[in-house]
């Protein structure tokens, strides 16, 4: 998993400030507003690689938000979110964790929301998801983002790395998808089929869901496609 650094989480809490109302912050802040305002109470949340809090002052109704990172830099970003004057939560509570590891047997939440983390920077697994659903209430939503298995990875990432792996980047667009997929494989496991994602939730039991593909605008920076995937428990 990428564990930012401080120089890092200070670049993407200044890349956060730039970019929060386009592109794809601005689509998912405006999802994060509609699925928090569903509720007619106030409700708990959890926010699953929270990083610097860009996405904190979206949430609506939330009375208590547990934010989880990896990061205590990118945490330390989160302690001063973005638009702190505009965030409307009863308790916040940062703590510094792998969620693959944190125990949430204790604590239900009514909505839990991961955002360019999951199936990116991190796997998205049956196990996990189950972890994540165990942790709502009656009623409760799942809302996290994946990365299509036949977008480009990031070139940049690899820039340390083997040329190959930089050239392969470079003609990716013009790739056979069998062979995107294959090349994600090896240069960003992470990275899921639709397919992939409906066989995991309904692997862990859950049938009431959708998962629709957000394509990112072009000129605002990195060119692929993320799943919006929303799960609803009874």
């Amino acid at each position: 998993m990428k564990v930012y650094d401080n120089e890092m989480a200070e670049e993407q809490r200044q890349a956060d400030e730039r970019h929060a109302d386009s592109g794809s912050r601005r689509h998912w802040g405006e999802m994060l507003q509609n699925i928090t305002g569903s509720w007619a109470r106030h409700i708990s949340a959890l926010d699953v690689g929270c990083g610097t809090g860009r996405f904190f002052w979206c949430l609506r109704n939330v009375e208590f938000l547990l934010g989880v990172d990896l990061s205590p830099y990118m945490l330390e970003q989160a302690r001063k979110p973005l638009r702190a004057e505009r965030i409307d939560i009863g308790r916040i509570e940062l703590v510094c964790a792998d969620i693959f590891n944190l125990d949430l047997s204790g604590t239900k939440f009514d909505f839990v929301y991961s955002i360019g983390v999951l199936g990116e920077c991190a796997p998205f697994s049956a196990a996990l998801c189950q972890k994540l659903l165990g942790s709502l209430q009656s009623g409760g939503k799942m809302f996290v983002t994946i990365v299509d298995a036949h977008s480009r990875f990031d070139g940049g990432r690899y820039s340390r790395k083997a040329f190959v792996i930089r050239v392969l980047g470079k003609l990716f667009p013009f790739l056979p998808q069998p062979f995107r997929r294959y090349i994600n494989r090896q240069c960003a496991s992470n990275f899921m089929t639709r397919s992939e994602i409906e066989t995991c939730f309904r692997t862990v039991g859950a049938n009431k869901f959708t998962i629709e593909a957000y394509q990112h605008p072009v000129n605002t920076g990195w060119q692929g496609t993320h799943y919006d995937c929303l799960v609803e428990i009874e």
